[in-house]
């Protein structure tokens, strides 16, 4: 799970590096450039959306406390950050984590164990 985890991490930082970081909308969902967690000023790293065989599955956002273009920036860190996350078709729990695990290993590079 821990990997599987990490690997997320990663492929959301990847994905949603290329975004402006301004406030935007992504398939009409509209992402602010700047929220707080637990009182912790975050912004918005990036956003994205998910499709397979043409059909939107989700749109998500990455708040970190500072913009980085780099995903184990990202993952090693002990700041706050946020992932917000919109469905955008109703599908079932083993729908969505197959699509996130797919596009998990459509980002990822082999790496070695951190154990």
């Amino acid at each position: 799970m821990k990997k599987a985890m990490t690997a997320m991490a990663m492929a959301f930082a990847a994905a949603l590096i290329a975004s402006s970081g301004s406030a935007l909308e992504v398939s009409g969902v509209k992402f602010d450039d700047k929220v707080d967690a637990a009182g912790v000023p975050l912004v918005l790293n990036g956003a994205g959306l998910r499709t397979k065989l043409m059909l939107k599955i989700y749109v998500v956002g990455l708040y970190i406390p500072a913009r980085t273009t780099s995903a184990d920036a990202v993952i090693n860190s002990s700041q706050p950050r946020r992932v917000r996350l919109v469905l955008k078709r109703s599908l079932g729990a083993g729908t969505i984590w197959d699509a996130f695990d797919e596009g998990i290993q459509a980002n990822s590079s082999p790496r070695s164990s951190r154990r």
